[in-house]
């Protein structure tokens, strides 16, 4: 109680005391936070019942006081103050040891306004980006921590500096030190044998490494003492760290060191920049999991190809995305309804909203599906706004690391429902991906890596082949599942890779044995299975008829085309349908008004009634009809399109 009317007593007395230069109120405000450590002893108070935090308040104020009224870029004696008596840096430790306690919560709050408010750029400065850099570090070490919330936002507003100006990324790609092990993440300077550090130098640089890991061990108010009684007591020990760190800068590295530097540089950096915000996104809380999934977006778009290399290879940003993905997967319920998945409404990463509750009224698994399509998309954007070496290396991991060990053995499974919710998942997921990466990765697992033409004797692609058997399924829902599957991928393949030789190859060889299939289903069967299935396959055949490929047009549409001994076009597959159709309504009695009758029944115009015999063919022989007039009218528009100048 004393302390806070002693803390009000003060704040009057400043408020009513007349106003005094810029700089010396900024100095007074830091001099009132450095006389709290030496003067107070009990260090279990928190931080809300001092005056730092209002004091931190006043000295921000003062240095945008002082930036608005100076030109544009020009450093007032306030911010010159800041830099050159490393305030930043002794903000950190005392954050650091959280001394007193909440401590670090208010420094986190100073740096996070201080970069968000002051326009001039700060981060070039080594005496902002250091201890920035130390700070990073200590963000997302423990999960559901009090200051969660801070952490996310000094992130967001370190990754938002670095989408402004990208080159500063490169002072957060620090170098691992190989001699003090995985654990240390300071950069280590080799000094030659024949340059000699006077011993007070030493000592010096020796005593400031020392205090800075007391904060962790020895009793709060000590270990802060120890760093703040120098700075308060003059400006010549920070003058003297100053020229310590410049002649230690001036030294040349002897060529042993620079050329092992060289060889391993890529492989011993650390982004903890990427580290922090990767262990905030496995937050419980949902909006820290949506502030850092969107700092690793800014992150991975930035053009600087050291910062996309060691984004791969030094972070464990492919491994979060993909073992996500196949949690998200297995998650799913074994069975859901292919209408289900097919009608599911658009998903976005961000906006997963959807209750438990809203789960239960609509279907089983709904609140599951959406959550793992949401992540897809996530993963889908971030490689498509990536650097294309990230954006290379993040499709290629989800390939080898979900679409592989986790999807395939569902997709090759036996079970009917099992096919049926595989497969649909997989053509939602075909329809969902758009970037180029992510989907040439998606080509390599549903038809192979192989670039040349397959001959009798090759090792069949397991998975391609088994899609393509699973179109003449036993199961007629399987059969509509596959058509669509099979269109749906060559479709996609085909819009995003027309100039690429290799994936037009590749997506005409899947589409070769699926036509063969759908072929052989329309000839021998098109007058005998549901009105369902005839509708999805000539559909299909329609659609791909309209693509503007020689290979496809001469195919589907050239009734004149020269074919090898036991091949088929589609041409003559009608001829061989409709000829098995003339002998087949010989047999029929009253055929003419019977059909008439089921095509105004299938049009809505006349109510169902009676059953009529031969229903099924009688719908097949409607379909074929239809389907020819469609292949013609596509004959005719592509016609006239070629032959229009």
């Amino acid at each position: 109680m004393f302390t806070k009317f002693t803390n009000i007593l003060q704040q009057a007395v400043e408020a009513l005391a007349p106003s005094l230069p810029l700089q010396e109120d900024f100095v007074f405000h830091w001099k009132a936070i450095t006389h709290y450590y030496i003067d107070t002893s009990d260090d279990k108070a928190p931080v809300t019942d001092t005056n730092i935090p209002s004091h931190l308040d006043q000295m921000l104020d003062t240095l945008v006081q002082e930036e608005n009224e100076r030109e544009s870029g020009e450093t007032g004696p306030c911010m010159e103050y800041l830099l050159h008596h490393k305030i930043l840096e002794t903000l950190y430790t005392l954050g650091k040891a959280d001394c007193p306690p909440g401590m670090k919560q208010q420094v986190l709050i100073f740096y996070t306004k201080l970069l968000g408010r002051i326009k001039q750029p700060l981060l070039p400065h080594i005496n902002v980006h250091r201890p920035v850099q130390k700070l990073i570090r200590l963000c997302g070490e423990v999960l559901a921590a009090p200051t969660e919330n801070e952490e996310i936002q000094f992130l967001c507003i370190v990754c938002a500096k670095l989408k402004q100006d990208p080159y500063l990324v490169n002072f957060f790609l620090e170098n691992k030190s190989p001699t003090r092990g995985a654990s240390s993440r300071k950069t280590e300077v080799d000094i030659p044998d024949k340059t000699s550090v006077p011993e007070d130098l030493a000592s010096e640089t020796e005593q400031a490494r020392s205090s800075e890991s007391d904060m962790s061990t020895g009793p709060c108010n000590a270990s802060c003492r120890a760093v703040i009684s120098p700075l308060d007591s003059s400006s010549e020990s920070s003058q003297h760290s100053t020229d310590l760190s410049a002649s230690l800068d001036s030294m040349t590295l002897s060529p042993q060191t620079a050329a092992a530097r060289s060889s391993d540089h890529n492989q011993n950096q650390d982004y903890n920049l990427v580290n922090s915000l990767i262990n905030l996104s496995k937050s419980p809380d949902g909006r820290i999991v949506v502030k850092a999934s969107e700092g690793l977006m800014l992150l991975v778009s930035l053009p600087e190809p050291a910062a996309a290399k060691c984004l791969t290879d030094n972070t464990s940003l492919c491994q979060l995305l993909t073992e996500r993905l196949g949690t998200l997967y297995r998650a799913l319920p074994q069975s859901i309804d292919a209408m289900d998945i097919e009608s599911l409404e658009s998903v976005n990463w961000g906006l997963d909203s959807y209750s438990h509750k809203e789960d239960a009224a609509a279907f089983p698994g709904k609140r599951a599906l959406i959550s793992f399509l949401s992540w897809l998309d996530y993963c889908d954007q971030l490689i498509k706004e990536a650097h294309k070496l990230t954006a290379v290396a993040l499709a290629r991991a989800i390939r080898e690391r979900f679409f592989v060990p986790v999807m395939e053995p569902q997709l090759l499974q036996t079970s009917e429902i099992g096919i049926l919710t595989s497969i649909s998942l997989l053509n939602r997921i075909i329809r969902q991906i758009t970037s180029n990466a992510m989907l040439r990765e998606l080509v390599f697992f549903l038809l192979g890596e192989q670039r040349q033409p397959e001959t009798a004797g090759d090792n069949k692609h397991q998975l391609r082949y088994r899609l393509i058997e699973h179109c003449d399924h036993l199961s007629d829902e399987v059969n509509i599942v596959e058509c669509n599957v099979c269109f749906i991928a060559f479709r996609c393949f085909i819009n995003n890779y027309y100039s690429d030789s290799f994936f037009v190859k590749k997506a005409w060889t899947i589409w070769h044995y699926f036509y063969t299939q759908t072929l052989i289903i329309c000839n021998f069967l098109l007058l005998f299975q549901p009105y369902d299935v005839n509708l999805q396959v000539t559909s299909v055949l329609s659609k791909l008829s309209l693509f503007p490929h020689p290979h496809l047009h001469e195919y589907l549409l050239d009734p004149y085309i020269n074919l090898a001994p036991n091949c088929r076009s589609l041409f003559s597959v009608i001829v061989r349908v409709v000829g098995d159709l003339m002998l087949r309504i010989q047999r029929i009695p009253d055929f003419t008004p019977k059909l008439l009758l089921v095509r105004k029944r299938l049009l809505g115009v006349e109510p169902d009634g009676p059953i009529i015999d031969h229903m099924t063919l009688l719908e097949g022989v409607i379909v074929l009809e239809e389907f020819c007039k469609e292949l013609a009218a596509i004959a005719f528009v592509k016609f006239h399109a070629s032959t229009t100048p």
